[in-house]
């Protein structure tokens, strides 16, 4: 065992009160929907469906990712269906 100066400081040493850490769990990943990941955190469809619509998503299939992060709410990131102009002419 370590001398007492020399052994880890902890958060009890320092008094503070330690919180609950929250992952993002994955619920569509290329347009594909993650029924088990949704079912597991207790939502269903129509769940989903009011969070897509309440950010304008109407169809799954234009999402890249989309993650549930507790405390954080749903993020979603869209595919891009068309490359830019710039992007064609650097191909």
């Amino acid at each position: 065992m370590k001398k007492s100066k020399y052994q880890k400081t902890t958060q009890e040493d320092f008094h503070l009160v330690s919180k609950t850490v929250y992952e993002p769990v994955t619920l569509i990943r290329d347009g594909k929907i993650l029924w088990d990941e949704i079912e597991d955190l207790g939502f269903d469809e129509a769940w989903l469906t009011s969070q897509l619509n309440a950010k304008g998503i109407s169809s799954d299939n234009d999402i890249l990712i989309a993650e549930w992060l507790e405390g954080d709410g749903l993020f979603v990131q869209l595919l891009q269906d068309k490359p830019s102009s710039f992007d064609q002419t650097r191909a």
